[in-house]
């Protein structure tokens, strides 16, 4: 056989020789990618599905696969995530090393140009090509080959990505290995992200279900429930696993249950919503009300049904009460002695109650739908219209008096009240109450005849009762007029006459407390000189000396009494000149202030008298007690008022104990101005000073 092939090869062309040698070198070629399928196809066999997937995660194992299968030193399984320009690798093979969860942006990386576009290849100098990509630098990859995923609509879906840190010679066979993986990759992660759409539906329904405020249900055409929510199980008052399964109709009321089998049996055997009301019986035995509603999902088989339970008692007692109502309503109308009718937007009655239909001797039907115009005369029901267009216009009750005749035809005067009633649905209505007053109207009649012969006698009786009142409270008047000017009279007297011992009093202690001490002790000198004489000449000359000094302070004493009684200066210069020889005279002139500043150069007798004794009292209490370094005096007029103000720095004093006390001095300076027709105002308390102000209106002079 080798020698009949070299024959047969010297019996070849030499350029015939070299087709035939290029043939057998492609077709081993083709052996060998055939073989690497086979290897591919027996490495996808081996990536982990299933249940498989969630003990040997996919898309680790097949980042693995691809860089040993294509000694690649970097293979990366990217997701595009949604509306953004971001990857997020479910798993990177790099240098042997498994990464999960990384992020990274798509905008200067090679992967920008290969997700949701082409095939991208970069057989060397990738890193300058991308210098903004950090991860190639930071690898070191020269070399690059990506292939796109799509989801099964077209929609890009992330990337399959090889990279080897030295050039790549041939990228083909690692473009066509990347774009047979390229679809399971795919299909796995649309199937994960399915899973998780998954995921999130049944939470979202469970948190749905458990946040409604009705209970929700799952469960088979036979009403065999598989899931209760809490919401059921607080209106059943029972735990989850009672009610489970056919667990919940053993809670049905025994009265009800047949019922309520039936018409769920009814509504899944002809596929439609069921919708059913019953009563259920709570652990301690109390009964409510129950209104389950229930959908089937879909054309599922088995059947599935999911639906919802709520507590309608309060409803249902709603609804009793509002039956009770209507009966008592009606039984109250029917015996009410007022006829009672209601009329539509166009005057048709709509409503009319049992007297009125006995009163007019009318069925029902006679009445219900009929105006005015079909039940009495056209000038009656002109009239009555009128009343109705007044309601209606001005949207109030109207009171009138309406002339209707009866079955009998005996003309009937009605009190009426007629008011605007506006229902739910925002139709307009006229109400109306009438009670027949024709017995009053003749009984009033038959008064007022009385009433007017009655007139003429009380006219006489009532002028001549007057001129009587007249006489009687003219007398009235004098004679309070005239106990009015006696209690005025007393009033002022007792004042006077309090004022005039409170005087006196004052008088007799500065008496005592002043000259009446200085002659009492003049006189025991003046006696010890006397027992002294012939004696020690020395002591009896001391005695005289300190008898005549005493006699002297008497003569000053008492001229200061009359001063302080009725100064001089007053009289003769007014009250500002008066009230700074009080304080040259009597006082420190250095602490104290005095600032005046009047209108009127002189006030009246009484009125510059009465300032200055509160002047002196306020500033006898200053200096004496206040222990204040500094006072101020201020007089002042404006318009018709005279102002005083005895102001100090001291340690002030508790105005209600004060008040308590009953104190003379400060009790002096209020009945002063009071009696002037002014006011004071003394204003203490302890540490804070004290501030006494008295205004009086002025009087001509």
């Amino acid at each position: 056989m080798k020698q009949d092939s070299s024959a047969l090869s010297s019996a070849i062309p030499d350029e015939r020789l070299a087709e035939v040698e290029e043939l057998r070198a492609r077709i081993a070629e083709l052996e060998a990618q055939v073989n690497d399928y086979r290897r591919l196809a027996e490495r996808l066999g081996e990536l982990p599905k299933g249940r498989d997937a969630e003990e040997r995660p996919f898309f680790p194992a097949l980042a693995e696969t691809l860089a040993k299968t294509l000694n690649a030193n970097f293979v990366v399984v990217g997701e595009l995530c949604a509306g953004k320009n971001l990857i997020r690798t479910p798993a990177i093979f790099a240098r042997g090393v498994i990464l999960v969860g990384d992020e990274y942006e798509l905008a200067g990386t090679p992967c920008e140009n290969v997700v949701g576009k082409r095939d991208c290849v970069y057989t060397e100098r990738v890193r300058e090509i991308f210098p903004q990509d950090k991860t190639l630098v930071e690898w070191g990859v020269e070399s690059y080959v990506g292939t796109p995923l799509f989801d099964s609509q077209g929609a890009p879906l992330g990337l399959l990505a090889a990279m080897w840190s030295t050039p790549l010679a041939d990228p083909e066979p690692a473009r066509t290995m990347l774009s047979l993986f390229a679809n399971r990759a795919a299909r796995e992660i649309e199937r994960v992200r399915a899973d998780e759409a998954l995921r999130t539906s049944e939470a979202r329904f469970r948190t749905l279900c458990e946040a409604s405020p009705m209970g929700v249900f799952e469960s088979d055409e036979r009403g065999f429930c598989t899931y209760i929510s809490t919401q059921w199980e607080e209106l059943m008052k029972r735990p989850n696993e009672q009610l489970l399964g056919f667990g919940w109709s053993s809670f049905v009321h025994p009265d009800d249950i047949q019922r309520a089998r039936a018409v769920w049996r009814e509504a899944s055997s002809q596929r439609r919503p069921y919708l059913d009301e019953f009563r259920i019986v709570l652990e301690d035995g109390e009964v409510r009300w129950a209104r389950a509603m229930a959908k089937r999902l879909g054309d599922t088989e088995p059947p599935s049904y999911v639906g919802c339970v709520e507590d309608v008692t309060d409803r249902k007692n709603a609804e009793l009460n509002q039956r009770a109502s209507e009966e008592r309503f009606r039984a109250f109308m029917d015996n009410s002695p007022a006829i009672a009718f209601m009329k539509d937007s166009d005057g048709r009655r709509v409503y009319a109650n049992l007297p009125y239909l006995k009163r007019f001797q009318r069925g029902s039907e006679d009445v219900i739908g009929k105006t005015d115009y079909e039940m009495f005369d056209a000038d009656l029901a002109r009239k009555l219209a009128l009343n109705d267009e007044r309601v209606m216009s001005q949207n109030r009750c109207v009171q009138t008096i309406e002339a209707v005749p009866t079955a009998d035809g005996v003309m009937h005067h009605w009190l009426v009240y007629k008011f605007p009633v506006e229902a739910g649905s925002g139709d307009r209505y006229i109400g109306g109450v009438a009670v027949d007053i024709t017995d009053r109207l003749n009984a009033e009649e038959r008064l007022r005849k009385v009433l007017d012969g009655l007139e003429k006698t009380v006219a006489e009786r009532t002028s001549n009762l007057t001129s009587a009142n007249a006489r009687l409270q003219r007398e009235i008047l004098e004679r309070e007029s005239a106990d009015t000017a006696l209690q005025a009279e007393q009033i002022l007297l007792r004042r006077l006459l309090y004022r005039q011992e409170t005087d006196r009093k004052l008088i007799a202690y500065e008496l005592h407390d002043g000259p009446v001490q200085y002659v009492t002790a003049a006189l025991m000198h003046l006696e010890t000189a006397r027992d002294t004489l012939g004696g020690d000449a020395v002591t009896t000359n001391e005695a005289f000396t300190t008898a005549l000094e005493l006699l002297r302070n008497t003569i000053s004493e008492s001229r200061r009494m009359i001063n302080g009684l009725q100064p001089m200066l007053l009289d003769e210069s007014g009250l500002a000149p008066a009230i700074e020889c009080l304080i040259n005279d009597h006082y420190d002139a250095r602490k104290i202030t005095f600032e005046h500043q009047m209108r009127t150069e002189r006030l009246t007798p009484l009125m510059e008298g009465i300032l200055f004794r509160i002047c002196q009292e306020a500033l006898t209490n200053a200096t004496k007690y206040s222990q204040s370094t500094q006072i101020r005096i201020r007089l002042t007029q404006e318009h018709a008022w005279v102002r005083l103000e005895v102001v100090d720095q001291g340690i002030g004093f508790d105005t209600e104990q004060a008040a308590a006390a009953n104190s003379f001095g400060l009790r002096g300076i209020r009945e002063r101005a009071r009696l002037l027709g002014g006011h004071a105002m003394i204003d203490s308390a302890p540490g804070r000073g004290t501030r006494v102000a008295v205004e009086l209106p002025v009087t001509e002079v």
